[in-house]
């Protein structure tokens, strides 16, 4: 009879024990810790915490969180005041947590530093290759540079010469206009020789019309013949010298009617005149599209 009475003995103390071991929350492992429990269970917790490996890890673990909370200063008023009444009691206690604060707080800092150290080695790595950038940049701006003031320079000297070349024809052709102008009586043939000319679209298959330059001779006439029906108040000559830009114009020039029929009389100072090739369009100033076309050319 004794011996079942001890065997159910020892049976009651292990299921008692077992459920004591499920008893033992996170909640009430805290609440151990800061000294929340009364006697009884105080010391129900004790004997698991050294009989008990899950109830001592359990303990262990809430009691690192609750320092932890401590440390990060994320407890209650009334909790961190328990909390230095059962840690920080002695001043070894309180060496401890100052120590284990320190810690805490330099890892923090190494932590932001890591954090860190990578942005600012890429702020770095960034910095340096703009620097590697700006310098690859230096040469092809300078090229860039050097390409504008170039075509600056070559428009400018392009409008020049074109404004040149605007210039030059216009005092041609007013020195035209006014050699032109004069009353068309007889010239002295020695000295304004006549060069008589077919328009291209009647002139027979045979040599050009060609014109000796002498130096004696300051002035060349063109008797052009015309073989329209039609006559107008005015006309226009467009000399060109053909395969150049070399081209002036002759405005006001009169029909006159001569023994080979009706001609329009053009003077050319012979200093305009170089050896080549020339064409001459003749067309009312009225209407430029009726026009005749004519040849001749030129040499020393």
């Amino acid at each position: 009879m004794q011996r079942i009475e001890s065997n159910f003995i020892v049976k009651g103390t292990r299921e008692n024990d077992k459920m004591n071991e499920e008893s033992v929350t996170d909640t009430l492992a805290r609440r151990f810790l800061l000294g929340e429990v009364d006697d009884f269970e105080r010391k129900r917790i004790e004997r698991l915490f050294i009989s008990e490996p899950e109830i001592n890890t359990k303990i262990l673990l809430a009691e690192d969180d609750l320092i932890e909370d401590y440390l990060e200063n994320s407890l209650t008023p009334s909790d961190r005041d328990k909390f230095l009444g059962q840690y920080g009691y002695t001043a070894a206690e309180r060496q401890k947590l100052r120590i284990a604060k320190s810690i805490k707080e330099y890892a923090a800092a190494e932590a932001r530093l890591t954090q860190t150290a990578p942005a600012i080695a890429t702020w770095r790595t960034f910095l340096a290759s703009l620097r590697q950038r700006r310098m690859l940049f230096i040469p092809i701006a300078a090229v860039l540079t050097l390409s504008v003031l170039l075509a600056a320079a070559w428009l400018v000297q392009l409008n020049l010469k074109k404004a040149d070349e605007n210039n030059r024809r216009l005092v041609i052709e007013r020195e035209l206009a006014e050699l032109n102008a004069r009353p068309g009586a007889p010239e002295d043939p020695s000295r304004v020789p006549a060069l008589i000319l077919l328009p291209i679209s009647i002139r027979s298959v045979g040599p050009q019309t060609e014109m000796k330059r002498r130096a004696d001779i300051p002035v060349v006439q063109l008797d052009l013949l015309s073989n329209q029906k039609d006559k107008y108040r005015s006309y226009q000559a467009v000399v060109r010298r053909v395969g150049t830009n070399d081209h002036f114009k002759i405005s006001g020039l009169q029909m006159e009617n001569g023994p080979k029929g009706n001609f329009i009389r053009v003077k050319l100072p012979i200093h305009l005149l170089q050896d080549g090739f020339y064409q001459v369009v003749l067309s009312p100033d009225s209407e430029p599209s009726a026009n005749e076309e004519y040849s001749f050319t030129v040499s020393e």
